[in-house]
C-alpha cells in the first residue's frame, strides 16, 4: 500500500491489486490527510474538522470503519503520524492548540485502546514513527530543549540525555 493526499483528500494505493482508493470523510471532517498505511490497509490520519481542530483517526480500507482517536481529556487537538503491521498507530494530542506545549505521545490500537507517554518533566513528547515491534520514536522537550526519545511502553529513554523515564497507560 501507498498512501498520499491532495487538495483535502486522502488516498490509498494498493500496490497488489493496482487500486486506488479516495478515503471517504466522516461527518464534520473538512479535509485529511493520509499519513501512513500498513500492509493490511490500516491507515494513521490527521484531518481537519469544523471549528479548526485537528483529529487523528484509523481508517480500514477494507471495511470502511473509522476509529477517532480524540484528544487527552480536556484537549483540543489529535494528531497522527504513523501505524504499523499490528494495528498501532501513533502520533501526538495536547491540551491546547496545535505546536504548544503541553502534549503527549500516544499509541493506539483497537484491541488495547490508548498509552500516552505523558508530559516528561512536564513539558511534551510527540511520536514520529513506530516499529513493528511497538518502539515509538520522537521527540521531548526537557528544560526547554529538544531530545530525540525511544519509547517502548513502559519506558521512555532520552537519547539526548539518556535518562530513563517510566511511562504509564493513559
Amino acid at each position: 500500500h501507498g498512501q498520499w493526499d491532495t487538495g483535502g483528500e486522502a488516498w490509498v494505493y494498493d500496490m497488489q491489486s493496482g487500486v486506488l482508493t479516495t478515503i471517504p470523510r466522516p461527518a464534520g471532517v473538512l479535509a485529511a490527510s493520509a499519513e501512513d498505511v500498513n500492509d493490511l490497509g490500516l491507515v494513521a490520519i490527521t484531518a481537519s474538522i469544523q471549528g479548526g481542530a485537528f483529529r487523528a483517526f484509523a481508517y480500514v480500507v477494507s471495511r470502511g470503519n473509522w476509529w477517532r482517536l480524540p484528544p487527552l481529556p480536556g484537549g483540543t487537538w489529535s494528531m497522527a503520524s504513523a501505524v504499523n503491521n499490528n494495528g498501532q498507530v501513533c502520533g501526538w494530542r495536547g491540551l491546547i492548540s496545535p505546536g504548544q506545549v503541553p502534549q503527549s505521545a500516544f499509541i493506539w490500537s483497537q484491541a488495547d485502546g490508548f498509552q500516552d507517554s505523558g508530559l516528561i518533566e512536564g513539558e511534551s513528547t510527540h511520536a514520529v514513527d513506530i516499529t513493528e515491534a511497538g518502539a515509538v520514536t520522537g521527540g521531548m522537550r526537557v528544560g526547554g530543549v529538544s531530545h530525540p526519545f525511544v519509547w517502548t511502553p513502559p519506558e521512555l529513554v532520552d537519547l539526548g540525555s539518556y535518562k530513563r523515564y517510566e511511562t504509564s497507560a493513559a
